[in-house]
């Protein structure tokens, strides 16, 4: 008599899913032994049960379930009290529906033979809903998402939440829905989702599809519409006071296939008690259809800090490597509270805590008075990672520490900086905060730009980059600091590499003070300065020294070192980009222009020499990459026009033992050819010389032979910048069928500023003055010569080593005033042009 049954909490009714219910009944007869639940669909396997309390024998399989009750004295008559059984672990039906139930009693005769005793009538129970699948939580870091690299913008392809971080008002959530089970006719059908108690949701743009998918899974377009509701107005069984009052129902159109919503949330400033999102399908008039029985396990919820409240500075140093104090500001967005509560602050590898990194004055902020304690009072490394700052907040009452929201801490700390700084991928700090003696468990996280560090600027390059070959290293350096009379410049190759320079044909100077001198072993070599000469800040200084490449190809970073001569450090480096050597390389390679004055157009002389052949067969392309600030004069041309025509851009080298480039250029196509496009491009549509890339000329080579020994030289017309680069290098790089085939690289000529030069408006040419003589690979001697009566004119060589090309500089000095200009001459004998 008076059965009924019910889900007991949580109330679990979705199909085939795990639940647990109570039943309740009245006994008429006495002393049964068991007794049977029969509900057809159920499945009882592993049931467990209690009745009136007490802890009974379950045995159940699918549609019904026995109990013993034979040790028990239960109450029986037509006016006794019910007997309330609890049945666990047992699974709902698979098909949606209204479960029936009935119950038996169970008892023997005189016989000893189980017999019926008592039995009700089948009633109706709880309703089975179809169960509402959603894809389990995919979590991410904070480090992830807080990352650079766009992580924030394609977040929903790793990660369910995009900012799970307490009081963050605009986090991003996606559900992964795996469809229903189809034959529903959505027309005002709804979804209804609600969210764990402390979340709440946007009046407007709350429901978004996912942004990569063509909106066609629940409509056409990416919002939804929606509309917050209270759960007071759904017909559900289970309030489920761990959820939040609210809800928000999104109006859908399809369901058929498996589809995603992106919902915006404004996160709880604490985690909620328990972590469970409940989600169903409503019928037009609010009626559960689906369900998921509240079981989604939500994403955990990290503590932030404030962006605009949380920093890190430098105060003494940017430099490398020097001792350095940082200020340390921090801003929670919700409150940091318990016992033993630490701050881990992580640097870029390569700085360095000290064992006490606190120091004596730290400026706190809030300002300790009689009233308001130090937030912290100590700070140490950590042993195993000197880059690692323990920050220990000390406890203000018998409940531990406490570090509110939105107050802003902050303190001094001592670091050195690292020796190192990569701006192309910018180095972060990492801020983390912990209680309770839980060290493996965060509470708060962030990451901060670190501030830059001057790393001291310097870049190399061999003028033949080919394996176990000598040639002249490149070498420029720009330093922030003065370094003054008999100061150093240490130079460090990597392993493998030779550097020698002390005798003068294997240094030059370049611009270095003309006190400079030179010594090297291995890959070591120290450059020093005299008594009275100094680098300044803030200037570019070049020169050479000689270098062998290794056998075999090396990686690792060189470095530079601006020291005193007492060692004391100035500035340095140690990431100064190395470079790829090879079997073959571009040799002889040389430029030379007939004006030095800035902002001046004026023609060069390119002269190098191949290692390798290049056959007609192949597409083969020449490069010539000018320093910073120069511009190839077709540049405009082809701007203009939209090709370049080659013989008017390439000009004749006209330099004895070496071939003109013009000579082996690829020809146009022929103009009666359905292929011709103009007299600048290939029958397969090359630019024959391609000016399009500022300071880059490309040239379509047809071919080269082993006739010219590889040598090979033009000319060509730029506009000098208005100043000297501070990397004064220019590079030639072949290609051949777009794969990089060698390389060379050539110091570039000194620009004189063209405000200030006197010119000479006598003469319009420079004229013979003198042959010049070829012993030993050098240019010996001097010589004078007169423009004009009562004038004197010296000049001086500026020479490569290989004097296939040089430059003579000539001075002229009436009145304390001087001109320079330029001239060439050939190998061997010959006048100065």
């Amino acid at each position: 008599r008076d059965a009924s049954v019910g889900l007991l909490s949580q109330k679990v009714a979705a199909t085939n899913q795990s639940t647990n219910v109570w039943l309740s009944f009245g006994l008429v007869s006495e002393s049964p032994t068991k007794i049977g639940v029969l509900c057809p669909g159920m499945d009882f396997t592993g049931c467990s049960a209690t009745v009136q309390g007490t802890t009974v024998t379950c045995i159940g399989s699918s549609g019904v379930a026995y109990l013993t009750v034979s040790s028990l004295t239960l109450p029986a008559g037509l006016s006794a009290e019910s007997i309330y059984v609890e049945m666990g672990s047992i699974t709902n039906p698979t098909t949606a529906g209204m479960t029936t139930w009935t119950i038996t009693s169970y008892g023997s005769d005189d016989d000893g033979d189980e017999i019926i005793f008592d039995q009700s009538e089948a009633f109706e129970g709880h309703r089975i809903l179809s169960f509402l699948s959603i894809n389990a939580v995919k979590t991410c870091t904070p480090q992830y998402l807080l990352s650079s690299g766009g992580v924030q913008s394609t977040w929903y392809k790793n990660c369910t939440a995009q900012n799970p971080f307490f009081g963050h008002e605009a986090n991003k959530v996606l559900l992964n829905f795996n469809a229903f089970a189809g034959g529903e006719v959505m027309a005002g059908h709804g979804l209804v989702i609600q969210p764990p108690l402390g979340y709440s949701f946007p009046n407007t743009g709350a429901a978004a599809q996912l942004p990569t998918s063509i909106y066609t899974a629940l409509g056409s377009q990416e919002y939804l519409d929606y509309e917050i509701v209270t759960m007071a107005e759904m017909p559900v069984e289970d309030a489920m006071t761990s959820l939040s009052d609210s809800a928000i129902l999104i109006n859908i159109s399809s369901g058929e296939k498996a589809f995603s919503l992106i919902l915006t949330v404004s996160n709880p400033v604490k985690s909620p008690s328990v972590n469970l999102w409940r989600t169903m399908l409503v019928d037009p008039d609010r009626v559960p259809l689906y369900t998921n029985d509240g079981n989604w396990g939500g994403f955990q919820l990290r503590g932030a800090f404030s962006s605009s409240g949380t920093s890190i500075k430098s105060l003494v140093t940017n430099f490398p490597s020097e001792a350095n104090v940082i200020r340390l500001s921090i801003q929670l967005t919700s409150d940091l509270s318990g016992a033993s509560l630490k701050m881990r602050v992580v640097a870029p590898s390569g700085f360095v805590f000290g064992s006490d990194c606190f120091p004596e004055h730290p400026n706190l902020e809030p300002a300790t008075n009689l009233t308001v304690s130090a937030w912290v009072s100590a700070c140490a490394h950590n042993t195993l990672s000197t880059n690692e700052a323990v920050l220990t907040i000390p406890d203000i009452s018998t409940s531990g520490g406490l570090l509110s929201r939105g107050v802003t801490y902050a303190t001094n700390l001592i670091v050195t900086n690292a020796g190192n700084f990569n701006s192309s991928n910018w180095p972060l700090w990492q801020i983390y905060t912990f209680k309770n003696n839980d060290n493996s468990n965060y509470v708060h996280y962030t990451t901060l730009q670190s501030y830059k560090l001057e790393v001291l600027w310097a870049k190399v390059t061999p003028e033949v980059p080919r394996l176990s070959t000598s040639s002249q290293l490149i070498v420029s350096v720009k330093p922030l600091r003065d370094l003054g009379p008999y100061g150093q410049v240490l130079l460090t190759a990597p392993s493998g590499y030779t550097l020698f320079c002390r005798l003068r044909p294997f240094f030059e100077r370049g611009n270095l003070p003309g006190g400079a001198s030179c010594s090297g072993a291995n890959n070591f070599a120290i450059v020093q300065l005299s008594g009275s000469d100094s680098l300044s800040r803030g200037t570019s200084y070049q020169f050479t020294l000689r270098v062998t490449a290794p056998a075999a190809s090396t990686t690792g970073f060189w470095s530079m070192t601006l020291q005193t001569q007492e060692r004391v450090l100035i500035q340095e480096t140690s990431q100064v980009d190395g470079h790829t050597l090879t079997e073959t390389a571009i040799s002889r390679f040389a430029v030379a222009a007939t004006s030095s004055l800035t902002n001046t157009e004026t023609y060069l002389r390119i002269q190098f020499k191949l290692d390798s052949v290049y056959g007609r067969a192949s597409a083969n392309r020449f490069v010539l990459t000018a320093p910073e600030g120069y511009t190839f004069s077709c540049a405009a041309t082809q701007a203009r026009n939209g090709y370049v025509l080659p013989s008017s851009a390439i000009l004749e080298g006209s330099l004895d033992e070496f071939t003109d480039l013009t000579t082996v250029l690829e020809y146009a196509a022929d103009s009666a050819l359905d292929s011709y496009v103009n007299d600048g491009t290939t029958e397969d549509g090359r630019a024959i010389v391609d000016c399009s890339v500022e300071g880059v000329l490309s040239l379509v080579v047809d071919y080269t032979d082993l006739t010219t020994l590889g040598r090979y030289a033009f000319r060509v017309q730029v506009v000098n910048p208005d100043s000297d680069p501070s990397w004064n290098v220019w590079t030639l790089t072949t290609y051949t069928d777009s794969k990089l085939v060698e390389h060379g690289a050539a110091s570039g000529y000194t620009l004189e500023d063209s405000t200030s030069t006197v010119t000479d408006e006598s003469s319009s040419e420079l004229p013979t003055i003198a042959t010049v003589s070829r012993a030993q690979g050098y240019i010996l001697g001097t010589s004078q010569c007169s423009w004009q009566q009562g004038h004197r004119y010296s000049y001086a060589f500026i020479a490569d080593h290989d004097l296939e090309m040089s430059a003579a500089r000539f001075l002229y000095r009436p009145g304390g005033d001087e001109v320079s200009c330029r001239g060439f001459f050939s190998q061997g004998s010959g006048s100065v042009a």
